[in-house]
């Protein structure tokens, strides 16, 4: 009797150390050990031993050096068995480079092993595409055959090296395509609207990616502009927003701002880019400008207190009060003068300008084929030759920097060659630079003379 007693206590204290000692769980390596927040991944685990039916395996993440004195629940699963658990890499985790995962019990309490190796967590990248939205609207001013810097204006910042981006500058553009997070230079050898996009591609098991597309502006390096006959005219003397009140917004698109002879206006740019035609002695005074193109002709005035991003085609006699020695990230163009193309403005204008004695509504074609003057500087008389290609009316002026303009000739005149003498000794003409302005129809030519007295 006592044998049997002293076997079935020993077979008790046999079982009871095989049961304390056999459970084991065993993480499996990693299939991928680079991930990014917001990852699913499978992780494996093997257990020897039983566990208790109230029994949950967990998973956890250790700190960022590899260590499980603090770590952060994953996953929990109520089991007894070897399995698999589906987990997700948080989105607020700290990158590093020597996460671990090990998977534990809670009945009996056990700490598996961890999976082998360090796990690399790399952080998204971040991105702002400065090409579009902000508080000064859509897009960026650039010129025909100009080098235009997007890695100024489209800054990918904080992208992970795993990361590669690939780029479309739009229609026209050389490059047009590029792989890579620093952008080259890019030039455009058309005017016009165009749509940057760029799309940044998931990789190595990584959910995140993203795409953006902005409007980039293209303006013909040119001093003759085309009005719009959407073109929005102002002829106010007085304080004037440019927002939804003066038209629909359209951010795809240029909006046209025509200001007349002589007027003065002040105001706002609500939604900027607008290309703004400044005609003879007009001025425009604005407390910002921001992503606008100007044409300044003689004795236009452009004023404000912050220029940013801007195009400005000045020609002689116009006046902007910045310093054009530290033009910033402005653009300025000299021109000996600005010609302006009247064939689609709408009609209330042409007749408004027509009113004021600066356009002619007889013809809309191209009608002088020559202007020359001689000799240039002049101190007695000056020769002023011209070609028309059809009869026509014609107005030909003399026009100071301050565009004050002294009519020479109005009136009809027959095609083909003619002359002008100017006798510079007139007591109205003082020494100085000038401008010769011949009109006919909607065309208009214009030399730069200077008098000496």
């Amino acid at each position: 009797m006592k044998t049997v007693t002293f076997c079935l206590f020993l077979s008790a204290i046999l079982l009871i150390s095989s049961y304390s000692q056999a459970q084991t769980i065993t993480t499996k390596p990693l299939s991928v050990t680079s991930l990014c927040p917001g990852t699913a991944i499978s992780v494996d685990y093997e257990i020897t031993g039983t566990f208790d039916a109230i029994n949950q395996f967990g998973v956890q993440i250790s700190d960022p050096n590899g260590s499980f004195g603090t770590f952060k629940y994953l996953a929990y699963l109520k089991s007894t068995k070897s399995g698999t658990f589906q987990v997700t890499i948080p989105e607020d985790i700290t990158p590093a480079s020597k996460y671990r995962l090990r998977v534990i019990g809670t009945s009996p309490f056990i700490n598996g092993s961890d999976n082998g190796s360090d796990i690399e967590i790399f952080s998204h990248p971040k991105y702002q595409p400065y090409l579009y939205g902000g508080e000064y609207g859509d897009g960026l001013l650039t010129l025909t055959n100009f080098e235009f810097d997007f890695g100024y204006n489209f800054d990918l910042y904080d992208l992970n090296s795993k990361f590669q981006c690939s780029w479309d500058f739009g229609e026209n553009a050389q490059p047009r395509y590029f792989t890579g997070n620093k952008t080259p230079k890019v030039k455009y050898s058309t005017p016009g609207t165009k749509t940057i996009s760029f799309n940044i591609p998931a990789i190595n098991n990584c959910n995140w990616s993203a795409s953006d597309s902005a409007h980039l502006f293209v303006v013909e390096n040119s001093c003759l502009v085309k009005i719009d006959s959407t073109i929005l005219i102002d002829s106010t003397t007085n304080y004037s927003t440019y927002d939804k009140s003066n038209y629909t917004i359209d951010s795809s698109h240029m909006h046209q701002i025509w200001i007349y002879p002589g007027k003065i206006v002040s105001g706002y740019f609500y939604a900027p880019p607008f290309t703004v035609i400044m005609e003879v002695g007009s001025s425009v005074s604005l407390g910002e400008i921001h992503k606008s193109v100007f044409y300044l002709k003689p004795g236009a005035s452009l004023t404000s207190g912050r220029f940013t991003k801007c195009i400005i085609f000045i020609s002689k006699g116009a006046s902007i009060n910045l310093d054009r020695k530290n033009p910033g990230d402005n653009i300025f163009i000299d021109c000996d003068s600005i010609e302006v193309d009247y064939k689609a403005a709408p009609q209330s204008g042409k007749d408004l300008m027509i009113s004021l004695g600066y356009l002619s509504d007889v013809n809309d074609k191209t009608n002088i084929t020559e202007l020359k003057i001689d000799p240039n500087p002049a101190n007695s008389t000056l020769n002023i030759r011209y070609s028309l290609a059809a009869a026509n009316n014609i107005k030909l002026s003399l026009i100071n920097q301050l565009g004050y303009e002294l009519v020479l000739k109005n009136g009809f005149e027959n095609d083909g060659q003619h002359v002008f003498q100017l006798p510079v000794m007139n007591e109205l003409i003082s020494s100085g630079v000038y401008f010769i302005k011949l009109q006919s129809g909607s065309d208009i030519k214009m030399e730069k003379v200077v008098i000496i007295r």
